[in-house]
């Protein structure tokens, strides 16, 4: 999952952290590359700026993904956001056998903080891309 942040703030884990732990003290970063909930490890992050290597790959990406579905409403809405873009907020959510809905539903909180507190838009791997008020565009998995 990742959060595609266009807004100059630069954006921090401390900040983030705190905002979660008004949400829930529950909530923690491990330095900078894991996502605790209750002492459990949900995820691998990282925030990837304009500078970063691995940002414009990642955006390009994205953009294939867009251009595959041109035809559909809010594709050019997202393609400028994704111009737009700033920094990558980016989850590796880790499955380490719990129930799926119980997984995802720890990242709810940081979704909402990110949408409250930042300009951007949500991309949920093989779902799709989400601002606040919901789905923009629906990318459904393609089974063979």
């Amino acid at each position: 999952m990742r959060f595609v942040l266009t807004n100059e703030n630069k954006t921090t884990f401390r900040q983030i952290a705190r905002g979660l732990k008004r949400i829930d003290p529950k909530y923690a970063f491990e330095g900078e590359e894991y996502f605790i909930y209750d002492n459990e490890l949900y995820g691998q992050v990282d925030i990837n700026r304009a500078d970063h290597s691995f940002f414009h790959d990642d955006i390009s990406q994205l953009k294939e993904r867009v251009l595959s579905h041109s035809d559909y409403p809010n594709a050019t809405r997202i393609l400028s956001i994704l111009e737009q873009a700033t920094a990558i907020f980016f989850v590796n959510v880790v499955w380490s056998g719990s129930d799926t809905e119980d997984t995802l539903s720890k990242f709810e909180p940081l979704w909402e903080w990110f949408f409250a507190n930042r300009e951007g838009i949500l991309f949920v791997d093989e779902n799709g891309f989400y601002d606040n008020d919901g789905i923009l565009l629906s990318i459904a998995v393609e089974e063979t």
